[in-house]
């Protein structure tokens, strides 16, 4: 799960992707 969330994260720009995937990957708990 962990590779998914680094994909999503780097492929897109740099932190704010990272945290948003990383957000989105948990079911939005951080928002």
């Amino acid at each position: 799960m962990g590779n998914l969330v680094l994909i999503t994260g780097g492929g897109r720009s740099g932190k704010s992707s990272y945290a948003q995937g990383l957000a989105e990957a948990l079911g939005g708990r951080f928002q």
